[in-house]
């Protein structure tokens, strides 16, 4: 945290500590907005191509839950 003085006024400047993608002690440090960036992005690219149907997303929804249900009843049986 930086504090600028001015003629008039007094501004408090907040600086995050990792401003951008830094590799340290074999850990990734990255700023929330590029994970916020990417999922946007990756959330707009099926409507981009294709035309999702109620079908195709009821599909999608039983494969998701089907596989969570494997990871459950994997970790469970141990």
């Amino acid at each position: 945290m930086q504090i600028q003085t001015g003629d008039d006024e007094t501004f408090l400047t907040v600086v995050p500590p990792y401003p951008g993608l830094k590799l340290r002690d074999g850990t990734l440090w990255l700023p929330h907005r590029y994970l916020v960036l990417l999922c946007i992005a990756l959330s707009a690219i099926p409507w981009l191509f294709f035309i999702v149907t109620l079908r195709t997303l009821l599909i999608a929804t039983t494969l998701v839950a089907v596989g969570l249900g494997l990871i459950v009843c994997s970790r469970v049986s141990r």
